[in-house]
């Protein structure tokens, strides 16, 4: 269970994205939100292991860079680049609502690719999620134009985010705070090109306290709490509990933006709690069955 726990975390702490980059939106572009989130991630990463003496850890990572290059090229520019882009194109709703789509496949490709158990609990438990999102976002979308360039990066930015999530499960990286170090350091490389090639701008002071709060609480924290439920439990089933995030993100728009939600979204709520108990409760036979067996 503590794997599922760690994909709620993550859950949570992506939930905030879209509220942070709209508050936000105002004097940076998409490409200086992405830069500067992911830079001040990988500073604050490497300063704690500096502070630490653990610099070390990160040469002792060498063998892995071209692997995590890769995990940082599709989990770190293809995915935070497109998806701020995105949001500054179409509505959070909208954006919300692709993303999740390309973000499924990585319960399909969970089974295709990496051989993951297909347990009816556990595809119940994702059909109710799944369907629950849906009916979450459906009730929020409008003018969604699927051939628009804010779409198509709405939905690169999900698929990006499921093949990253596949690719880590196969690797099987040891994960730790150099980890994420190195992961954010190619990323922060990957995300200069467009930040020096589309012109360098700087952030207000203004920007500085909700580009702080997106560097350390959805990027660090959320792709540790990511990265460490991928060592813990199936990319499919990291998928499913991150899929709570459209109950998060309703929560912090009604907090924020006193955004009511209709009838049609406490009945996607409710049906997307109903596939995480149905998806954790197989979990906890599946352990017990497996201690049994031992």
């Amino acid at each position: 269970m503590l794997g599922e726990l760690f994909a709620l975390l993550s859950a949570l702490s992506n939930s905030t994205i879209g509220v942070l980059t709209y508050l936000s939106q105002n004097s940076l572009a998409s490409h200086h939100l992405a830069f500067y989130k992911c830079f001040f991630a990988f500073i604050a990463a490497f300063l704690y292991l500096f502070f630490k003496g653990r610099v070390h850890e990160i040469t002792d990572l060498k063998p892995f860079f071209p692997k995590i290059a890769q995990l940082s090229f599709l989990g770190v520019f293809l995915l935070s680049f497109t998806q701020i882009w995105a949001f500054q194109l179409i509505s959070i709703p909208n954006v919300s609502f692709l993303f999740y789509a390309g973000t499924s496949f990585a319960v399909l490709g969970g089974i295709i690719f990496l051989g993951e158990s297909t347990r009816y609990l556990k595809i119940l438990g994702s059909l109710f999620t799944l369907s629950g999102g849906g009916l979450i976002y459906s009730a929020e979308i409008s003018h969604l134009t699927v051939g628009s360039l804010g779409s198509a990066l709405a939905l690169l930015s999900g698929l990006s985010c499921a093949c990253f999530l596949l690719l880590q499960k196969h690797y099987q990286i040891p994960i730790n705070l150099s980890f994420l170090c190195v992961f954010l350091g190619f990323g922060s490389l990957y995300l200069s090109v467009p930040f020096f090639m589309w012109g360098v701008a700087f952030p207000t002071l203004l920007d500085l306290p909700i580009l702080l709060v997106l560097s350390l609480f959805p990027t660090l924290y959320g792709f540790f709490c990511t990265i460490k439920a991928l060592s813990l439990t199936d990319a499919g089933k990291v998928q499913i509990f991150e899929m709570a995030d459209p109950i998060f993100a309703s929560f912090f728009a009604y907090m924020i933006f006193n955004e009511q939600m209709t009838a049609q979204e406490y009945l996607g709520a409710t049906t997307v709690c109903l596939g995480l108990f149905i998806s954790a409760w197989d979990s906890q036979r599946h352990s017990l069955c497996t201690a049994e067996a031992r």
